[in-house]
């Protein structure tokens, strides 16, 4: 059997070899292939299980008073002393550090998840009014480069020095749970 092939034939098998890794690479079913941040770690080190809210703000707003979302893009429940993973979920962005740009920041409100239990199907008001926020997190696409995509509850030093260098006192965010 005789395997020479022409150069047209050569050109032909490299073009559809071409055109399928873009198709791969602009398929939803191949991750491997999108480029970005897929998880932000959270790491749970206390020794009550969490949940953790999700919401895209504004730069503008980073500063301001922390005030609980009425509806979270994501909620997670993570156990104590145990280890989540934040997924990413916008399809038209292709990653966290792709949506986190210079003008939107994560934040993240972590709330006693017995507590949460006990009042989410009532309502925003009640749950603005009975869960209190454990701790609030704002950070950056830069912030969570520094922390290597990983946040631990309780916070860490470096985690503690980021909130300082945005003006946040952790006296207003940390409450206890009644």
């Amino acid at each position: 059997m005789n395997m020479k092939l022409t150069f047209k034939q050569l050109l032909l098998v490299a073009s559809g070899v071409l055109f399928m890794l873009v198709m791969f690479a602009s398929c939803e079913l191949f991750p491997v292939f999108r480029s970005g941040v897929l998880y932000i770690t959270f790491r749970n080190n206390a020794g009550i299980p969490v949940v953790v809210g999700e919401d895209l703000r504004s730069l503008k707003s980073l500063n301001a008073d922390t005030v609980i979302p009425c509806h979270f893009i994501d909620l997670h429940q993570i156990d104590a002393e145990s280890v989540g993973l934040l997924q990413y979920l916008f399809h038209e962005m292709p990653g966290w550090d792709r949506i986190l740009n210079d003008t939107i920041f994560l934040d993240l409100y972590v709330m006693d998840e017995k507590c949460f239990s006990r009042w989410h199907c009532q309502g925003c008001d009640s749950i603005k009014k009975n869960v209190p926020i454990l701790h609030n997190y704002r950070l950056t696409r830069e912030d969570l480069k520094k922390l290597n995509w990983t946040i631990h509850y309780p916070p860490t030093e470096a985690e503690k020095q980021i909130a300082d260098s945005h003006h946040l006192k952790s006296d207003s965010i940390d409450r206890k749970v009644p």
